[in-house]
């Protein structure tokens, strides 16, 4: 049995630099609110295949080693409190599915997230991962 197989992880875009201009409908009163964001430089992009998992309300998790893969999914470490909260939800009864792809993190239920962080990753796993359904939280109904 490999046991390696839940931590695979396939790169498809490196690093990379993005000026962005600004918007027409800017209010330059709020330029400060936005202005760090207009030259990012953005980490490179990889997916990756977790088998025998679990998605867990907003978190997948590895059931071979009981892994929460916070990182891809929260811009910030879950507490301990906000991990145990997660790990209750294994005695919830489970939804299956035979693959899937987790394009979101906890800033994606925003509009701006929306678009600019979880469409784009949709996008690319549309792409990368032919006919694989994209995974949401019931929280997304």
């Amino acid at each position: 049995m490999d046991r390696t197989v839940f931590d695979q992880r396939k790169s498809f875009m490196g690093s990379k630099t993005v000026k962005r201009t600004l918007p027409i409908n800017l209010n330059l009163a709020d330029l400060g609110l936005f202005k760090h964001e207009l030259e990012k430089v953005l980490p490179f992009s990889w997916a990756r295949r977790i088998k025998n998992g679990r998605i867990l309300g907003d978190t997948a998790l590895s059931i071979c080693n009981l892994r929460l893969f916070e990182k891809e999914s929260h811009v910030q470490p879950l507490s301990m409190k906000g991990r145990l909260v997660r790990l209750k939800k294994l005695w919830e009864k489970p939804l299956y599915f035979e693959s899937g792809a987790w394009i979101i993190d906890n800033w994606s239920n925003g509009y701006f997230h929306w678009i600019t962080d979880a469409l784009p990753r949709f996008l690319v796993a549309e792409k990368l991962l032919k006919g694989v359904p994209a995974l949401l939280p019931d929280s997304y109904k």
